[in-house]
């Protein structure tokens, strides 16, 4: 619901909350209470109504999700149910004992006692005020005839007399004009001169005088007066005669009482008209205010449910995320109670998770370009590598390694004593006598009908997560130990070629001196003799040389067979052969070097000179 929604919604519920008030307060006044309760009464009913809807249309939308087993629903619902019915005991317990009451009270205001004593107090204070208008009406006809006996021009000092006597506040004689003759107002009256009407007098005069009660119907703060009126000659008619007026006023605590009785029986009166619309009101205000409260409080336990399992909602919405990989925090709410912190400590989490799987996914890509490296490097050098767990069973295997090992093909999961059992035997024998945690040896692989392979293998021990493992490099010295022999039957020529020619070089030298020296001296047949040995000599010592020589070309290296070859490869061969034996070799390539044309045995050779010079 729209935070607009919501102050809408609590706006109308206090309006009308507030307007059963007013209807309740104004229950008392008939007037006020015919006036707006039909309107209030609308008004509630249509508050009633939207609350209504309000709860149905919530009840509803919590149906269909639980309906629908989406995710904290039941417990939506069940603290919704548990927070109504705690609402709804008590709202309903209160409506029953409110009905009980209301019943009772209102048959309680109508008691005959009180309205006898209402009556009989109103009896008493008319009484009473009929008893002081008589006797004020009977103390001015004894003035009036008082001054009837005494000539006018003796009545301004016969009227204050007169008022003395007969303890009247204000004495006033007219003229049938009606203007004021004579008067008389004691010092402390309160001065209010009522001119008396043609009628009053005429009425006066027929009746021989009458008494008057002004003030009755009057606002309490109003005094409340007995005025008389009475003709001075009873028997003269109207324009021939007098009157004399006496006036008193009521104590006031008298006054107000009188009509303050007066009134409280007419109201009571009122009420015991209106005894069963009375009840009928209070009964539909009571039921509309528990409706109001009622529905209320199912509208606030339901609004304050979702509320609360909304935090709830968020972290599992936030859990199924993670739990799919999307490490993005979620919505926190608005305060700073242990549901939000909760919400706030889950996004702190979610945050660590995300930088731990950004440090991990660096770390993976770093192992894989490791990984790729170390499979590029090991596919790109001639030595076959194999990584043997404790069994012999091989879990990682270059590509020279297959080519060594052709036509027999290792795979990772093959065990190696089953595709090569003899090397296998031959690698067991070392490891078990391994002292240093490294072996090495040289080892015949057969090739039937095919040439054997001489094989130079090194092995280091390797911890394997806990395993011990074994990897093992080996390299194929077949083309190196034929080079080894070609240099060396090499050697043994250019030697013998170099031992036969020294003589052979003095032999001729000699030769030719002789036939030289000796050809004058000697006779024909003997120089011919001379010459024949000599040139024979010569002859086959030049033989000798040429055959030497033939010796010679015969140890020489055959024709270079070139091919596209990674020096630095080659090298790190060689190097890794002589480290082999123990002997360190320091060395700086350039890297990388494009790949040369040569004839891989003849550098491999060259370098094994450079090396063994």
């Amino acid at each position: 619901m729209q935070r607009w929604l919501r102050i809408g919604f609590f706006g109308i519920v206090a309006a009308g909350v507030f307007l059963l008030i007013y209807a309740v307060a104004g229950g008392a006044a008939s007037t006020r209470l015919g006036r707006f309760f039909p309107a209030l009464i609308a008004l509630n009913t249509l508050t009633t109504l939207i609350l209504l809807i309000v709860v149905l249309r919530l009840s509803f939308k919590l149906y269909l999700n639980w309906r629908h087993n989406d995710f904290g629903s039941r417990m939506t619902a069940k603290l919704a149910l548990t927070i109504a019915s705690i609402a709804f005991v008590p709202c309903m317990l209160l409506y029953l004992v409110s009905a009980q009451f209301i019943g009772r009270s209102i048959d309680s205001w109508f008691d005959a006692r009180i309205e006898r004593a209402l009556e009989d107090g109103i009896t008493l204070s008319s009484d009473i005020l009929e008893n002081e208008r008589g006797r004020l009406l009977f103390f001015a006809r004894r003035a009036a005839l008082s001054l009837s006996e005494l000539p006018e021009n003796q009545w301004d000092a016969g009227i204050e007399k007169l008022r003395e006597d007969f303890e009247s506040e204000v004495a006033l004689i007219f003229q049938p004009q009606g203007n004021i003759s004579h008067s008389s107002i004691a010092p402390d009256a309160q001065v209010k001169i009522d001119m008396p009407l043609v009628t009053d007098m005429v009425d006066s005069l027929e009746k021989k005088g009458f008494s008057l009660l002004e003030g009755e119907s009057s606002t309490p703060d109003d005094p409340m007066r007995i005025r008389t009126l009475v003709p001075i000659y009873p028997n003269r008619t109207l324009e021939n005669n007098c009157f004399l007026q006496f006036s008193n006023t009521v104590p006031i605590k008298f006054a107000q009482g009188a009509r303050g009785l007066v009134e409280g029986f007419r109201d009571y009166q009122e009420l015991t008209l209106t005894r069963a619309s009375l009840q009928t009101i209070y009964r539909v205000t009571l039921t509309l205010t528990m409706l109001l409260t009622l529905l209320a409080a199912i509208a606030m336990a339901l609004w304050f449910a979702r509320t609360m399992t909304e935090p709830v909602l968020q972290l599992a919405v936030g859990t199924k995320k993670v739990a799919n990989g999307n490490l993005v925090p979620i919505r926190e709410l608005l305060g700073n109670d242990e549901m939000n912190e909760l919400t706030k400590s889950f996004n702190s989490m979610v945050s660590q998770i995300a930088e731990a799987q950004k440090s991990a996914e660096k770390q993976r890509l770093a192992t894989e370009r490791s990984r790729a490296y170390l499979a590029s490097v090991l596919s790109n050098i001639s030595a076959g590598v194999l990584l043997l767990d404790s069994s012999l069973a091989v879990l990682l295997v270059n590509t020279a390694a297959n080519v060594i090992l052709a036509p027999s093909r290792v795979n990772p999961g093959d065990n190696l004593a089953v595709v090569e059992p003899r090397l296998a035997a031959a690698l067991v024998d070392q490891i078990r006598i391994a002292d240093t945690g490294s072996f090495h040896l040289d080892f015949e692989l057969s090739r039937s009908p095919d040439p054997d392979v001489s094989l130079f293998i090194r092995g280091s021990r390797l911890e394997l997560e806990g395993a011990v493992g074994w990897v093992v490099a080996f390299d194929n010295v077949s083309a190196l130990i034929d080079a080894q022999k070609a240099q060396a039957w090499n050697e043994v020529a250019r030697r013998l070629a170099h031992e036969i020619k020294n003589p052979l070089t003095p032999i001729r030298l000699a030769a030719e001196r002789l036939s030289m020296k000796l050809e004058n001296k000697l006779d024909p047949a003997d120089a011919a003799l001379l010459s024949r040995a000599t040139s024979t000599i010569i002859d086959q010592v030049d033989a000798m040389k040429k055959m030497v020589n033939d010796f010679r070309d015969f140890a020489k290296l055959p024709p270079p067979s070139l091919k596209s070859v990674d020096l630095n490869a080659l090298i790190e061969d060689m190097i890794t052969f002589y480290h082999s034996g123990g002997i360190r070799i320091l060395r700086e390539l350039e890297n990388p070097l494009p790949t040369v044309s040569v004839d891989a045995a003849q550098i491999r050779q060259v370098l094994f000179n450079l090396l063994g010079n």
